[in-house]
């Protein structure tokens, strides 16, 4: 595994989780019972969250929005909040931890 594969899974675990925040975020403010209560605020600042997570998977290498992406993630208190988090660790990680891709050089020739 290279760290293009760790982008690659960090950015499929950023997209589903702000689908997921979206829909949970939609499914509160929907279900709420008056206009302004905490519900409501929490479901807006999770559909904020995951149309940020959703956009911001195209720059999942930059080390800030990775950073945005884990603290954010992680306030928003449901499932896609947390697979947003998740998946900003895991871009951080693979930017640090993980080998960059290597050509492979051909044999010389005699």
């Amino acid at each position: 595994m290279n760290s293009e594969d760790g982008y690659g899974f960090s950015r499929m675990l950023v997209l589903a989780g702000g689908i997921i925040a979206i829909v949970l975020g939609a499914l509160d403010v929907v279900t709420a019972g008056s206009f302004i209560n905490r519900e409501v605020l929490l479901g807006t600042f999770s559909i904020v969250v995951g149309i940020i997570a959703v956009i911001s998977t195209a720059d999942i290498r930059s080390e800030s929005i990775d950073l945005l992406l884990v603290v954010l993630g992680f306030i928003t208190n449901n499932f896609g909040g947390i697979l947003v988090g998740i998946g900003g660790i895991v871009a951080l990680l693979s930017k640090y931890m993980l080998p960059k891709e290597q050509k492979v050089s051909e044999p010389p020739k005699a």
